[in-house]
């Protein structure tokens, strides 16, 4: 409950209050159901874990799979351009000088703000774009199956574990809620060894492959407020629209543009045509160009 490390208890109840360990766990379950083995011993090459509040990320992964065999990468995360600041994750090289052992991993959000301090400047330094030169990682990984098995088989499925507790005052003194000690699926790198399996990442545009349906309207208005994405279920709706009307504009098709926006609960929305492909339609920018004959118009209003 506390930085004293008081458990949280229910005093009616008289029950400790607990949580889940985190997603890290997926780790533990594919080495201890011996699916992971399963899949290696079938001769499957490759993994994808995703996070599911995010439906854009699976129309890239062609072209993930393509540069995880392009490159040999056993970790392939997919990232995005980062604000700095913004509370996703960042890719990272760090080295520790002591055991001459370089990993490139993750860096919590809540714990990269804090290492900008010490950076020069005192902040995360950027590129010519305002972006971060850390990338922003989506959890979106593709694991290479016969490393990934390798590691989890000489881990028994562990990863390090670490304490994230999210503060309610300045002074960090007082919890917003009872925090836990918990894994993460990105922290296999530090059990990795980076001379055997490669470890990277594969940047695409957001509007590629990030998306999130995760806040509720009030918190989503505020992010809106606050010049960030609200992602909400209706501003993920209207990015997967977005995504498809991009995709269909590199195809050739004319889509009519409209200045015109409206609001909903405080938030902005241009109008787009309610546009879906399916994947039985086309998985590629060039099966995409090879379904239109001729000139394809498609209005603002349309669905």
């Amino acid at each position: 409950m506390d930085n004293d490390c008081t458990f949280a208890w229910d005093q009616e109840n008289f029950e400790i209050i607990t949580k889940p360990h985190g997603h890290g766990d997926v780790h533990l379950y594919l080495n201890q159901s011996g699916l992971l083995k399963k899949f290696n011993d079938e001769g499957r090459e490759y993994m994808f874990v995703f996070n599911d509040t995010n439906p854009l990320v699976f129309r890239m992964l062609p072209s993930v799979v393509g540069a995880s065999v392009k490159h040999n990468l056993a970790m392939n995360s997919i990232t995005i351009p980062r604000v700095p600041g913004e509370a996703i994750g960042a890719i990272c090289k760090i080295e520790n000088k002591a055991l001459n052992k370089t990993i490139t991993t993750n860096i919590e959000y809540n714990i990269m703000s804090n290492l900008a301090k010490s950076l020069e400047g005192g902040k995360e330094p950027t590129d010519a774009h305002g972006y971060s030169v850390f990338p922003g990682n989506s959890n979106a990984i593709l694991f290479h199956i016969p490393s990934y098995n390798e590691v989890l088989k000489e881990s028994n499925g562990n990863v390090p574990e670490f304490c994230n507790p999210k503060y309610a005052n300045e002074e960090k003194t007082t919890f917003k809620t009872p925090t836990r000690i918990e894994s993460l699926i990105s922290e296999l790198p530090r059990i990795m060894d980076e001379n055997v399996h490669n470890v990277g990442f594969t940047q695409l545009d957001r509007i590629m492959c990030f998306t999130a349906a995760k806040n509720n309207l009030e918190s989503g208005k505020q992010k809106f407020l606050d010049k960030m994405a609200p992602e909400t279920a209706g501003t993920c709706e209207h990015d997967f629209y977005l995504h498809n009307r991009l995709l269909l504009e590199w195809a050739g098709v004319e889509l009519e543009k409209s200045e015109e926006k409206y609001s909903f609960e405080g938030i902005d929305y241009e109008h787009l045509p309610k546009i879906m492909l399916m994947p039985s339609f086309s998985t590629t920018l060039a099966g995409l160009r090879d379904s239109f004959r001729g000139k394809n118009v498609v209005s603002s209003k349309s669905t």
